[in-house]
């Protein structure tokens, strides 16, 4: 895994923890159940690979 996929998942488990907000309750705060905000996550992770592979042509 990138670093950058490391540190976009260190800095929303810390603005969650920072609100005190356990994953279920970030998860009712969005309007999804638990799962899903992992999913939603996995995403966005998967979707900065694919940007950044994008803008390197030597990859």
């Amino acid at each position: 895994m990138h670093d950058y996929v490391k540190n976009l998942a260190k800095v929303v488990r810390a603005a969650r923890e920072e609100d005190h907000l356990s994953q279920a309750a970030l998860a009712e705060q969005i309007g999804c159940d638990e799962q899903e905000a992992a999913e939603i996550l996995s995403a966005i992770e998967y979707l900065l690979a694919l940007i950044h592979k994008g803008g390197n042509s030597n990859e």
